[in-house]
């Protein structure tokens, strides 16, 4: 698929974007990512994308965007596919800048406490 602000990426590193936060550009729909408005948007997308990514991989990190950047890293067959060419440079920008966010362990957090709360 051709992203406005990533170029052509694959699933995968769609999964990631979305994990790090990223949604549907409000002003060009699927044909663009961008980073969420609010705490909403990017928890909408943070659980979207780890289903995504677990049923993918057939494991499960939690929230941690940087647990399961390292995991794709260390997977031969998965880091093919996670750093194939097309839109690696923009994806990983993206990501690590996320992992380097100071708000990244909150929303983290915060996940994990709207995750337990679905639970009971």
């Amino acid at each position: 698929m051709t992203m406005k602000s990533f170029g052509r990426i694959i699933p995968l590193q769609g999964f990631m974007l979305g994990l790090a936060g990223y949604g549907p550009s409000k002003q060009d729909g699927v044909r663009d990512l961008v980073q969420g408005q609010n705490d909403d948007e990017k928890i909408n997308a943070i659980f979207e994308n780890r289903s995504r990514l677990v049923k993918l991989t057939g494991v499960d990190f939690g929230f941690s965007l940087k647990e399961w950047h390292d995991h794709l890293l260390s997977v031969e067959r998965l880091k093919r596919s996670y750093t194939h060419p097309y839109g690696w440079k923009g994806v990983e920008k993206a990501i690590l800048a996320e992992i380097a966010n100071p708000d990244r362990e909150r929303l983290e957090a915060l996940a994990e406490e709207m995750e337990q709360s679905r639970k009971i």
